[in-house]
């Protein structure tokens, strides 16, 4: 009798995991093919979600028996959850992403008639926002030229240029810089430059960044994809020169290294150079529905956060 019991315990922990599995591959298909979302998204949200998966298995929690009050509960236990790397409980943020992503999953349900929740009593922890400290016109200028005075080969100097000056004047993600393609960019209409997937949102170049894009692709060899690439010096059978596009790594590298060259100690990352752009277009008078489409944030919350600082 023991056994039977045991058999058929196993067997419905192994139904609930395969329907959650089922939804969440369904939820992160769709994240990839309709809404266009990085694959870094998708990792992380993955990896959100299956946590959420193993802990509602523990729980004995059919994904169609889901309430707001079990949705309250994997939040609390979140708070004494340890970092497996760190060792240390998770960072507010970090939470928040993770709830973050619970949230658009259930939204994915409700809208498949799977569940019906209020999924706007689902708060997310209140963050102290990092104050970072500004830099200063001439070290802004002083970095933006620093490629130019790194010894290197030209077409590295363009392209680490035109990255730079790209990134200070349109606040891009890495994730999409690196996804530029050629026919992303209209020189002919404004110098407009065409960013994201399925929803666009269109960028018109300054003076300067437009100039030093420009530059570069009238520099580099012949036909290619990309927008920035790695010039790698490997060379395939063809004995032609290996052209990929940038990782989000690689840019990340090019930020650390020209930092490192003029001697700049103040946090310098590509989060920055968004917190530069946003507070720029602020003081400038740009509203927060504006902001909100330049930017790229799916929650109009996130932006309010750069209105709340001025």
């Amino acid at each position: 009798m023991t056994c039977i019991y045991f058999f058929c315990v196993v067997q419905y922990k192994n139904r609930l995991n395969k329907k959650m599995d089922k939804l969440i591959k369904n939820y992160l298909r769709q994240l990839k093919t309709k809404k266009k979302r990085s694959d870094r998204t998708i990792r992380n949200y993955s990896l959100y979600l299956r946590r959420f998966a193993e802990w509602c298995k523990i729980k004995k929690i059919p994904a169609e028996n889901l309430v707001l009050a079990d949705l309250k509960k994997y939040q609390k236990e979140l708070n004494e959850r340890r970092d497996e790397l760190r060792k240390k409980f998770l960072k507010g943020s970090t939470k928040n992403y993770h709830i973050i992503a619970l949230r658009e999953f259930i939204k994915f349900l409700i809208k498949r008639n799977i569940i019906s929740i209020k999924i706007y009593n689902l708060k997310l922890e209140k963050i102290k926002r990092r104050k970072i400290e500004q830099l200063t016109d001439s070290e802004i200028q002083k970095f933006l030229d620093a490629p130019l005075n790194f010894s290197q080969e030209k077409i590295l100097q363009l392209r680490d240029k035109a990255i730079l000056e790209v990134l200070f004047s349109t606040g891009l993600k890495v994730s999409e810089i690196i996804n530029l393609k050629n026919n992303d960019f209209e020189k002919n209409k404004n110098f407009t430059l065409h960013v994201g997937g399925k929803k666009k949102r269109l960028f018109v170049l300054n003076n300067q960044s437009a100039y030093w894009l420009d530059s570069y692709l009238k520099n580099r060899p012949g036909k290619i994809e990309y927008l920035f690439v790695s010039h790698d010096r490997a060379k395939n059978s063809k004995e032609r020169f290996l052209i990929n596009n940038l990782s989000a790594r690689t840019v990340e590298r090019i930020i650390e290294k020209y930092k490192k060259f003029i001697g700049l100690r103040k946090a310098l990352t590509p989060e920055i150079f968004r917190f530069y752009f946003a507070n720029k277009m602020v003081r400038q008078g740009v509203n927060e529905d504006n902001l909100q489409e330049m930017l790229g944030h799916q929650s109009k919350n996130t932006t309010k956060l750069y209105f709340d600082s001025h």
